[in-house]
């Protein structure tokens, strides 16, 4: 198992080695290691509760709702991430799909496809993972990020008078999780700007 998350993390095989720095280390980016931990996650899911359900939202200059990872996917992109009603309810509407168990090894699979690219749309990522998430009281959203949300609604990247607006949107949306039952955690890596107050 070891082997074949090596050969996912580093398809093309390629010495993963800093100048200057032992060779007996291997380095990975900060995407394969969260590309790792979900996958553990799924995995361990997928033996103590097959029953249940796990949906991956991605996100960077648009929202895209993998879900079980055998459903359509839907994308919120454009003006709509600025919407907060238009997240909201397109979050609600996306249907909860299979369980983990009939869904697992797909929804990994599209783990390992993702890539890094474009802005931050946590925001919008965090509404719509909660609005999906409602439906079911006692789900878990877990938002694993490296950046400071700049696009969409709860932008950070703004104008120091501006921060309060963002700070509204957060506020709103964890009384929108609380009141579902739903609880957020978000998975940060230090150093990076993320903003974690807000």
């Amino acid at each position: 198992r070891l082997q074949q998350q090596q050969r996912e993390l580093n398809p093309e095989g390629e010495d993963q080695y800093l100048p200057g720095q032992p060779r007996d280390v291997s380095y990975i980016s900060r995407l394969q290691c969260v590309q790792a931990a979900v996958d553990h996650q799924i995995e361990m899911l997928s033996k103590k509760d097959p029953d249940c359900h796990v949906a991956v939202v991605t996100f960077n200059n648009e929202v895209c709702m993998l879900g079980d990872g055998i459903q359509a996917p839907v994308t919120i992109a454009g003006d709509k991430l600025y919407d907060y009603d238009q997240v909201l309810a397109a979050g609600q509407a996306f249907p909860a799909g299979v369980s983990v168990k009939e869904g697992g090894e797909t929804l990994r699979s599209k783990v390992f496809s993702l890539s890094e690219n474009g802005a931050t749309a946590l925001g919008p990522a965090l509404l719509a993972a909660v609005g999906a998430a409602s439906s079911v009281p006692g789900s878990t959203v877990v938002v694993c990020t490296d950046g400071m949300a700049n696009c969409g609604v709860g932008s950070l990247e703004v104008a120091e008078s501006q921060l309060e607006e963002a700070e509204v949107f957060y506020d709103k949306v964890g009384a929108a999780a609380s009141s579902s039952g739903v609880v957020v955690n978000i998975v940060s890596i230090e150093g990076s700007d993320c903003r974690m107050e807000y």
